[in-house]
C-alpha cells in the first residue's frame, strides 16, 4: 500500500460515510427482524396484536412480510455469502498466511558439523572471515521447503503429510473461477482481493521450490508490495531522528521515571516472557476463542521471532510462539505484550468471533502493524506518564534501508547484464533530442523493468552487511553513550558496541532474506509504512474501525455496506492488561 495522502483521505471519507449508513441499517435491521422475531418467539405477539389479528393466517402473513423485507434479506444473504467464500479461501490456503515460516534462511552444509546446515548467523561470520578468499561463495538455503512442502501428496519422515502446494493452488483457482462468475459485486470484490493475495503467497513457495529466485521476488511483491522511494526517504529521516532522540535520551537519564529505569534494567527470558503473555491473555479474556478453541503460548525451538498464529502446520489451535533463546528487558516486554497479545491476538479472536477463523481480508498487514505500534505508544505513556518520550517514528527504519541497499545492488547487476541495451537506448534518446535528465529517467525505467524479467544469482552481501552494521553501530552507540564518539570509549565499551551492532545486523539480514537470496522479502516494510498510515487514520479519528481485525482499511466501507461489521479496539482492555503485567513485574522485583 503506497502512502498517498489523497488515497488515505479518500479511504477515511468512505469509512465515515459507510459508518453513518451502518448506524441507520443496524437500527432498521434490529427493528424489522430482532425485535419482532423475539416477540413472535415469546408468543407476546398474540397479546399485542390480538385485536387486529384474529387468525393464525394473519400472524403468518405478518411474519412473511418481515422475512421478505428485500433490503434486510439481501444484506443478510450477501454477508453469509461473503463469509462462506472467505472461509473456503481460508480452508484451502489459510496455512499460507504466515508464508515466511517456510522460508527460514540457514547457511551452507558444514562438514565439521556432520553436514548439518550452518545457522544464518554462522554463515555471516564465515562471509566476514573470507572477505578476501576468492574461493568462498556466500550461500543461503531454505531446508523447510523440502522438509514440509511438496508438489504431490507426500509423507514426511515423521509420518505427517507434507503441504501439497499444487493441490492447494488448484483449490484456490477453482474458488477464483466461481468468484469471477459471481454477479453480486460486493460478494465478489471482497473475497477476490483476499484470494489474490493468498494465491501470490502460494506462488512464493512454488517458485521457491522450483529454485526460481526472481519468481519468488515477483510473487512476494504481489503479496506484500515493494518498497518505494517515498518510503525510503521516510526511513532515512526516521533513522536520523532516532539517533538524535537516543543521544538526547541517554544524556537525560534523570528524566526517566523510576518504573522505566526498573524495567529497562530487568531481563526476562523466554519462560518469563511466556508467563507474562499468559497473564495478559487471561486478563484480557482472550484465552477461549470458543468452547473448543483455546490459545496457547508456546516456546518453540525453530521460530526466530515472536509470532501470533491462528493456525500452524505444527499446532491444531491458535498459538503465540516465542523463540527459545529470546531475552528482553521489561520495557520491551511491555511493548511486546501490547503489540503481540492485545493487538495481533485480539485480531484473530475477533476474526474467529465474526466467523472468519484466522483469515485476513485484503492487504491488511501494513495498517495492522502500524496500529500495533501506535497502541504500544499509548500504553507506554499511560504506564510511565506523559513525560515518557518516544522517537517521532517508532518503527525500525533498518528493514527498509537494508532492502533498499539490496535493491541498489540488484539494479547494479542488471545494469551490467544489459549494458549494450542501455548504450543503444542512450544513443536512440540522444538522437531524439532528449536532455540528460530525461535520458537518465528512461534508463532507470529500463533497468527497473528488466529487473523483473532477468534473474541474478548473487550480490555483494558484504556490502549490505557493512551498511547495516554501520547504522546499527551508530544507533547502539547513541543509545548507550549519548553524544560520545566511538573514540571516547574504552576497549571494553567498544567491544560491547561492536558485538551488539553485529548481532542486530544479523537479525535484520535474516528477516529481509526470508524470500530467496539475493532477492529481499518486502514483508517487514509493513512496520514503517503501517505506522505512517495508522497515524493519518488516527488524526482523522477513523483508526478504531479496522484496527482489531485483519482487514485492509480500503475495504472497510465495502464490508460495512455488505453487512459485515468489524469490531473496534477495546482500549481499556489493553490498558488493564498492561497494568496487570507491570504490577506483576513490580511485585516480583520487590
Amino acid at each position: 500500500m503506497k502512502i498517498e495522502q489523497q488515497s488515505i483521505e479518500s479511504t477515511i471519507k468512505e469509512i465515515k460515510k459507510a459508518e453513518a449508513e451502518k448506524e441507520v441499517e443496524i437500527a432498521v435491521e434490529k427493528f424489522e427482524t430482532e425485535a419482532v422475531a423475539e416477540a413472535i418467539e415469546s408468543e407476546d405477539i398474540f397479546n399485542k396484536f390480538d385485536e387486529k389479528l384474529k387468525t393464525i393466517s394473519e400472524i403468518e402473513k405478518l411474519i412473511e412480510e418481515i422475512e421478505i423485507n428485500s433490503e434486510v434479506k439481501e444484506r443478510k444473504e450477501r454477508k453469509e455469502k461473503i463469509i462462506r467464500y472467505l472461509n473456503e479461501i481460508y480452508d484451502a490456503a489459510g496455512k499460507y498466511e504466515m508464508v515466511y515460516s517456510y522460508l527460514i534462511p540457514v547457511g551452507k552444509k558444514d562438514k565439521e558439523k556432520k553436514d548439518e546446515y550452518r545457522t544464518f548467523d554462522e554463515e555471516i561470520d564465515e562471509m566476514n572471515k573470507n572477505r578476501n578468499n576468492s574461493e568462498y561463495n556466500f550461500e543461503i538455503n531454505y531446508p523447510k521447503l523440502d522438509k514440509d512442502l511438496s508438489f504431490v501428496p507426500e509423507i514426511k519422515e515423521n509420518g505427517e503429510q507434507k503441504v501439497d502446494l499444487i493441490s492447494d493452488m488448484k483449490k484456490i483457482e477453482e474458488i477464483e473461477e466461481r468468484l469471477n462468475g459471481e454477479k453480486d459485486e460486493y460478494a465478489k470484490k471482497i473475497p477476490l482481493k483476499t484470494l489474490k493475495i493468498f494465491k501470490a503467497k502460494i506462488n512464493i513457495l512454488i517458485k521457491a521450490k522450483e529454485g526460481d529466485k526472481l519468481g519468488v521476488f515477483n510473487s512476494s511483491t504481489k503479496a506484500y508490495n515493494d518498497i518505494n522511494d517515498q518510503l525510503v526517504e521516510i526511513a532515512e529521516r526516521g533513522k536520523n531522528q532516532r539517533i538524535e532522540f537516543l543521544k538526547n535520551k541517554a544524556e537525560n537519564e534523570e528524566n526517566k521515571s523510576e518504573m522505566e529505569k526498573l524495567l529497562e534494567n530487568k531481563k526476562f527470558n523466554a519462560q518469563e516472557i511466556k508467563a507474562f503473555f499468559d497473564i495478559a491473555i487471561d486478563k484480557a479474556d482472550l484465552r477461549d476463542f470458543d468452547k473448543d478453541t483455546k490459545v496457547e503460548v508456546v516456546i518453540d525451538e525453530e521460530v526466530k521471532s515472536i509470532d501470533v498464529r491462528y493456525s500452524d502446520p505444527d499446532y491444531d489451535h491458535p498459538v503465540v510462539l516465542i523463540p527459545s533463546n529470546r531475552e528482553v528487558n521489561g520495557v520491551k516486554l511491555l511493548k511486546l505484550t501490547e503489540h503481540e497479545i492485545i493487538c495481533h491476538l485480539t485480531a484473530n479472536y475477533y476474526g474467529h468471533d465474526l466467523g472468519l477463523k484466522g483469515l485476513s481480508i485484503g492487504d491488511w498487514e501494513d495498517l495492522h502493524e502500524g496500529v500495533a505500534i501506535l497502541n504500544e505508544n499509548r500504553i507506554m505513556k499511560k504506564i510511565f506518564g506523559e513525560d515518557y518520550k518516544l522517537p517521532e517514528i517508532q518503527a525500525l527504519p533498518y528493514y527498509v534501508l537494508a532492502m533498499n541497499k539490496a535493491k541498489e545492488l540488484i539494479y547494479k547487476e542488471i545494469k551490467n547484464k544489459i549494458n549494450l541495451e542501455i548504450k543503444e537506448k542512450i544513443k536512440k534518446l540522444s538522437k531524439e533530442g532528449k536532455n540528460q535528465k530525461a535520458i537518465n529517467e528512461d534508463v532507470d525505467s529500463l533497468i527497473k523493468k528488466r529487473s523483473k524479467e532477468i534473474a541474478i544469482e548473487n550480490i555483494d552481501i558484504g556490502e549490505i552487511y557493512d551498511y547495516v552494521y554501520g547504522l546499527r553501530k551508530e544507533e547502539y552507540l547513541a543509545e548507550k553513550h549519548g553524544k560520545k564518539n566511538i573514540e571516547d570509549l574504552n576497549a571494553g565499551e567498544i567491544e560491547e558496541v561492536e558485538k551488539e551492532a553485529d548481532k542486530k545486523t544479523k537479525a535484520i539480514l535474516k528477516r529481509i532474506f526470508r524470500g530467496h537470496y539475493p532477492y529481499y522479502f518486502s514483508k517487514d516494510k509493513s512496520y514503517l509504512e503501517g505506522e505512517i498510515i495508522a497515524k493519518l487514520m488516527e488524526e482523522s479519528e477513523t483508526d478504531k474501525y479496522p484496527t482489531q481485525s485483519k482487514v485492509d482499511p480500503k475495504m472497510i466501507s465495502d464490508l460495512i455496506k455488505a453487512g459485515v461489521y468489524i469490531k473496534s479496539y477495546t482500549y481499556k482492555k489493553g490498558l488493564k492488561a498492561a497494568k496487570d503485567v507491570v504490577e506483576r513485574m513490580w511485585k516480583d522485583n520487590i
